[in-house]
């Protein structure tokens, strides 16, 4: 997002038409036509691929600022402190005031963790680096990103960071005529678009976020200020370019959705009809230029940076103090709400910070430092705080602490599990598998010291415990780790093995319908559920077999239900704001539709044991088990806490250890002890 293009600056580059450096209000309106399907995507209105309109914003702001920074080149006018002054005037004010306002808003509403979470959100955003926060955060762990309220600004980041940088080329290739500046754009562009294409496929989360990838969508944007104008010569031509831009920005936002690879090569759509639009208007205005230019939209697109400022952190903080299923009234209520608040915004501190009048650049810079300060100081403050868990009742703090998976069992490898061996046998039993192992560790180890057994648990996030196969966003690592899982069983002479993992989510994709976790094998590099099921099959039995010919008994445990909403902060937030109802899980019926495909599959092995939780987490009525003892049974949507495991699984784990340890006697009965 950024702001409304000047009015002409001094300096005409060559070729330039009769609109090239002229207020053109149909801008205003492409920046309606970017910002409104992004908020009714947001919103759920039916905008499957509504977030294309960022990138559609990225290609207008490359495309005003370059243009701006030339025509300033032109005219020997340029300075750098000038030039971030007026991004500072443009861009801070009204950032300032909606980060101030959620944060204050979270006082009363976010509980300490997620308060915790949103101050260091505010730091990275008022250090630039909101978009790297994100990354970095958005991992196997994390909570829901629809209720982080200030995820929207890592687009922001991604435009600053890039403006912190062009500008120094632009003036470095002033000197010199404009076909070194073609060179250069047309270069940068290519490599950052390949980047995003193999990163797309390779890293899909850091392509999404970062500069580097994300950089050719304003280089597309300036490489287009730098063409000539066309005149009225061509004006039927450029009528079916305007139409065909359209075109493409409205097929990729109703035809997209969450399981488009993106950004990558689909962004090239979007980008290419906002490049198609502005293009097309700049000789003379066409068509889709006068419907753009339309007063309402223009009005639409004045205030859409304060528009997607406003959005999301309602959106937000309205899913969490309601659910995140929020009704259609409260979503079209929001979103008038962003619409008041962005005019307001738009009126009474975007206009009059823009203006020379209100202060000199002297002036500019240090409020803008002294309001950086503030934000930064009250972050610091909630994080040092803790989150200020004070604000909330004994009860409601017992709901959300103590769920995590315990620390010993967060990282990556294999640790050993029970009792030490007092003689010199192997080792019992394996629990292999992902981070659904990892939340049953605690469980599994005192089970083994109960029962007097020692074991190892080799445990590896997101690496489903089955040979041979891996997920394309996150490399081949998972391949060499699962065989060296097999190995070492070899090696230890281990007789029992569980195998744990989050089933369904290999070969269906996840709830939200994003398929980046689908599994692929080396028959099947291309992922969809219907190859990641066949990939599946193939992968467990040669793992089953490969474990089966170690002398080993293979456990498998089912999925444990997979519940619509992060279970803690659900029940934590509906004793906060004393929802009526009870706070309830997923259904058995829902529950066994999810697992379905797993179900199949996993009846079609043979020489295994299956281990059903769902016999263990409902109720009679079918009602998920969810929390006792006012506490959470889950840490998040679909992983067990320490507690929950411990509630619900170990009435199914004790005649397994039963027999671990059984074997474990006998075997031990026939060994001697070393002297």
């Amino acid at each position: 997002m950024t702001h409304r293009h000047d009015a002409t600056p001094a300096g005409t580059p060559p070729g330039a038409g009769l609109r090239t450096h002229g207020y053109q209000p149909e801008i205003d309106g492409l920046r309606a036509l970017a910002v409104l399907p992004v908020i009714f995507y947001h919103a759920g209105f039916g905008f499957p691929g509504g977030y294309v309109g960022v990138d559609v914003f990225f290609v207008i702001s490359g495309y005003l600022i370059t243009r701006l920074i030339l025509a300033e080149l032109d005219a020997g006018g340029f300075r750098l402190l000038n030039f971030w002054e007026r991004r500072v005037r443009r861009l801070f004010p009204a950032l300032a005031v909606v980060v101030l306002v959620t944060l204050a808003a979270g006082y009363f509403l976010l509980l300490p963790a997620d308060y915790d979470s949103l101050a260091e959100s505010a730091l990275a955003q008022v250090l630039l680096v909101s978009n790297i926060h994100f990354w970095r955060e958005i991992d196997y762990f994390a909570g829901p990103a629809e209720l982080k309220p200030l995820l929207h600004t890592w687009s922001l980041a991604v435009e600053e960071q890039f403006y912190l940088i062009f500008p120094f080329l632009l003036a470095a290739c002033a000197k010199f005529n404009r076909w070194p500046l073609k060179n250069l754009l047309g270069g940068l562009f290519g490599v950052s678009l390949l980047l995003s294409i193999w990163g797309s496929y390779a890293n899909p989360a850091a392509t999404f976020y970062l500069l580097p990838t994300r950089a050719w969508e304003l280089l597309a944007g300036a490489g287009l200020s730098i063409m000539p104008a066309v005149a009225n010569l061509h004006r039927r031509r450029m009528e079916w370019l305007g139409w065909l831009g359209l075109a493409c920005v409205l097929t990729s936002v109703f035809c997209y959705g969450a399981d488009t690879r993106f950004p990558g090569a689909s962004a090239l759509l979007p980008c290419l009809g906002a490049c198609l639009i502005i293009h097309s208007n700049r000789g003379q205005i066409t068509r889709v230029g006068r419907l753009l230019a339309w007063k309402p939209v223009v009005f639409i697109g004045m205030i859409s940076y304060s528009l997607y400022l406003w959005h999301w952190p309602l959106l937000a903080l309205l899913r969490y103090s309601f659910g995140g299923n929020l009704s259609l009234e409260t979503r079209v209520l929001a979103v008038a709400s962003s619409l008041l608040a962005a005019s307001l915004t738009w009126k009474f501190v975007e206009t009059p910070f823009r203006r020379r009048s209100w202060g000199s650049m002297r002036r500019v810079f240090v409020s803008a430092g002294a309001v950086t300060v503030l934000v930064m100081g009250t972050a610091l403050a909630i994080r040092a705080a803790g989150g200020w868990p004070s604000r909330f009742s004994g009860n409601v703090i017992r709901l959300v602490t103590g769920n995590e998976i315990p620390k010993r069992f967060r990282g990556e490898g294999t640790i050993p599990l029970g009792v030490a061996p007092t003689q010199p046998r192997e080792p019992s039993f394996l629990l292999w598998g992902d981070s659904h192992a990892q939340a049953i560790g605690e469980l599994i180890d005192r089970l083994a010291i109960e029962r007097g057994v020692s074991g190892y648990i080799a445990m590896k996030k997101a690496a489903t415990p089955v040979v041979g196969t891996w997920r394309p966003n996150k490399g081949r690592s998972a391949v060499a780790w699962n065989q060296s899982v097999v190995d070492f069983v070899r090696e230890k002479k281990i007789k029992h093995v569980i195998l744990a993992s989050r089933w369904s989510i290999n070969i269906d994709g996840r709830p939200d319908g994003s398929t980046a976790s689908l599994i692929v094998d080396e028959s099947t590099p291309e992922a969809s559920p219907a190859a990641s099921q066949e990939v599946f099959r193939r992968g467990l039995l040669r793992t089953i077999a490969g474990l089966t010919d170690a002398g080993c008994r293979v456990w498998i445990m089912g999925q444990v239900p997979q519940q619509p909403d992060d279970v803690p902060m659900l029940l934590a937030r509906s004793a906060h704001f004393q929802w009526h109802g009870q706070v309830v899980g997923t259904s058995l019926v829902q529950h066994r539709e999810n697992q379905r495909n797993v179900a199949r599959i996993l009846a079609g092995m043979e020489g295994v044991r299956i281990l059903e939780p769902a016999r263990y987490c409902f109720d009679e009525q079918g009602r998920s088990l969810i929390t006792g003892d006012g506490r959470s049974y889950y840490f998040d949507d679909n992983h067990l806490s320490a507690f929950g495991a411990e509630r619900l699984l170990r009435s199914m784990f004790e005649p397994v250890f039963s027999e671990i340890e059984r074997d474990s006697h006998s075997t031990a009965g026939s060994i001697k002890p070393t002297e």
